[in-house]
Protein backbone atom coordinates (compact mmCIF):
# COMPACT_ATOMS: atom_id res chain seq x y z
CA UNK A 1 0.00 0.00 0.00
CA UNK A 2 1.59 3.34 -1.01
CA UNK A 3 2.04 5.88 1.75
CA UNK A 4 -0.09 9.00 1.62
CA UNK A 5 1.58 12.15 0.31
CA UNK A 6 0.80 15.42 2.01
CA UNK A 7 1.23 18.86 0.45
CA UNK A 8 4.41 20.71 1.41
CA UNK A 9 3.10 24.24 0.73
CA UNK A 10 -0.08 26.26 1.13
CA UNK A 11 -0.90 29.32 -0.96
CA UNK A 12 -2.13 32.28 1.10
CA UNK A 13 -3.07 35.71 -0.19
CA UNK A 14 -2.34 38.37 2.42
CA UNK A 15 -3.07 41.89 1.17
CA UNK A 16 -4.12 40.50 -2.22
CA UNK A 17 -0.63 39.13 -2.98
CA UNK A 18 0.05 35.40 -3.31
CA UNK A 19 2.54 33.83 -0.94
CA UNK A 20 3.55 30.21 -0.36
CA UNK A 21 3.78 28.99 3.24
CA UNK A 22 5.79 25.86 3.96
CA UNK A 23 3.52 23.57 6.00
CA UNK A 24 6.34 22.37 8.26
CA UNK A 25 6.91 26.03 9.29
CA UNK A 26 3.37 26.40 10.68
CA UNK A 27 3.55 26.55 14.49
CA UNK A 28 -0.17 26.27 15.18
CA UNK A 29 -3.56 26.75 13.59
CA UNK A 30 -6.69 28.23 15.12
CA UNK A 31 -10.25 28.41 13.84
CA UNK A 32 -11.60 31.79 12.71
CA UNK A 33 -15.30 31.20 11.95
CA UNK A 34 -15.26 29.18 8.68
CA UNK A 35 -11.55 29.82 8.04
CA UNK A 36 -8.32 29.12 9.90
CA UNK A 37 -5.51 31.37 11.04
CA UNK A 38 -2.06 29.91 10.30
CA UNK A 39 0.56 31.06 12.82
CA UNK A 40 3.98 30.90 11.15
CA UNK A 41 6.93 32.33 13.05
CA UNK A 42 6.06 35.93 13.97
CA UNK A 43 3.36 36.19 11.25
CA UNK A 44 -0.22 34.94 10.94
CA UNK A 45 -2.19 34.29 7.74
CA UNK A 46 -5.88 33.70 7.14
CA UNK A 47 -6.51 30.57 5.05
CA UNK A 48 -9.91 29.85 3.54
CA UNK A 49 -10.55 26.32 4.80
CA UNK A 50 -12.27 24.90 7.88
CA UNK A 51 -10.35 23.36 10.77
CA UNK A 52 -11.43 19.87 9.65
CA UNK A 53 -10.50 20.69 6.06
CA UNK A 54 -6.96 21.82 6.94
CA UNK A 55 -6.54 18.88 9.32
CA UNK A 56 -7.23 16.48 6.42
CA UNK A 57 -4.35 18.10 4.46
CA UNK A 58 -1.83 17.74 7.31
CA UNK A 59 0.40 14.82 8.21
CA UNK A 60 -1.01 13.49 11.49
CA UNK A 61 2.50 12.56 12.64
CA UNK A 62 3.56 16.23 12.49
CA UNK A 63 0.32 17.93 13.53
CA UNK A 64 -2.12 17.11 16.30
CA UNK A 65 -5.51 18.47 17.18
CA UNK A 66 -5.62 19.65 20.79
CA UNK A 67 -9.01 21.36 20.78
CA UNK A 68 -11.98 21.47 18.42
CA UNK A 69 -10.63 24.80 17.14
CA UNK A 70 -6.86 24.24 17.46
CA UNK A 71 -4.20 22.18 15.69
CA UNK A 72 -0.53 22.36 16.70
CA UNK A 73 2.74 21.38 15.04
CA UNK A 74 4.27 18.86 17.49
CA UNK A 75 7.74 20.34 16.86
CA UNK A 76 6.49 23.72 18.10
CA UNK A 77 5.51 22.37 21.54
CA UNK A 78 7.91 23.43 24.29
CA UNK A 79 5.86 22.52 27.38
CA UNK A 80 2.45 21.49 28.68
CA UNK A 81 0.83 22.74 31.86
CA UNK A 82 -1.96 20.66 33.40
CA UNK A 83 -4.81 22.64 34.89
CA UNK A 84 -7.84 21.87 37.03
CA UNK A 85 -10.80 20.25 35.30
CA UNK A 86 -8.69 18.06 33.01
CA UNK A 87 -7.61 20.95 30.81
CA UNK A 88 -4.14 22.06 29.89
CA UNK A 89 -2.24 24.72 28.00
CA UNK A 90 0.73 24.45 25.69
CA UNK A 91 3.77 26.67 25.71
CA UNK A 92 5.13 27.02 22.19
CA UNK A 93 8.80 27.37 21.29
CA UNK A 94 8.61 30.46 19.06
CA UNK A 95 5.22 32.01 19.85
CA UNK A 96 3.88 33.94 22.84
CA UNK A 97 0.40 32.33 22.68
CA UNK A 98 -0.55 29.46 24.97
CA UNK A 99 -3.15 27.35 23.13
CA UNK A 100 -5.64 25.49 25.31
CA UNK A 101 -5.81 21.69 25.34
CA UNK A 102 -9.38 20.52 25.90
CA UNK A 103 -10.11 17.60 28.27
CA UNK A 104 -11.07 15.41 25.30
CA UNK A 105 -7.51 15.69 23.94
CA UNK A 106 -5.56 15.53 27.22
CA UNK A 107 -5.25 11.71 26.95
CA UNK A 108 -2.79 12.39 24.12
CA UNK A 109 -0.47 13.62 26.87
CA UNK A 110 -0.86 10.53 29.06
CA UNK A 111 -0.06 11.27 32.71
CA UNK A 112 1.76 7.98 33.29
CA UNK A 113 4.30 8.90 30.60
CA UNK A 114 4.58 12.58 31.52
CA UNK A 115 4.45 12.66 35.31
CA UNK A 116 3.30 16.27 34.96
CA UNK A 117 1.83 17.98 37.97
CA UNK A 118 -0.17 21.17 37.88
CA UNK A 119 2.07 24.13 36.94
CA UNK A 120 5.10 21.91 36.14
CA UNK A 121 6.68 22.59 32.75
CA UNK A 122 8.35 19.93 30.62
CA UNK A 123 9.71 19.82 27.10
CA UNK A 124 7.97 17.36 24.86
CA UNK A 125 9.19 14.85 22.33
CA UNK A 126 6.09 13.30 20.72
CA UNK A 127 5.74 9.62 19.97
CA UNK A 128 2.80 7.44 18.99
CA UNK A 129 0.34 6.42 21.67
CA UNK A 130 -2.00 3.59 20.68
CA UNK A 131 -3.98 3.83 23.93
CA UNK A 132 -5.18 7.44 23.69
CA UNK A 133 -8.88 7.98 23.04
CA UNK A 134 -9.13 11.07 20.80
CA UNK A 135 -9.53 10.50 17.04
CA UNK A 136 -6.70 9.86 14.56
CA UNK A 137 -3.15 8.58 15.12
CA UNK A 138 -2.27 9.35 18.69
CA UNK A 139 0.75 11.01 20.14
CA UNK A 140 1.95 11.07 23.68
CA UNK A 141 4.88 12.93 25.08
CA UNK A 142 8.00 12.09 27.01
CA UNK A 143 9.56 14.83 29.06
CA UNK A 144 12.72 16.40 30.26
CA UNK A 145 12.58 19.20 32.78
CA UNK A 146 13.13 22.72 31.45
CA UNK A 147 15.13 25.04 33.65
CA UNK A 148 16.07 24.43 37.25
Amino acid sequence: MPSRRYPEWLLVKPDGRSRFIRIRDIDWIEAQKNDVLLHVGPASFLYHLSTSGIEAKLDSVRFMRIHRSTIVNVRAIAAIVREDGGRGTLKLRNRPETPAVSPAFMPLFRASDLSIQKEDRHSLSPRLCPGARAGGPHRVARHTRIGG
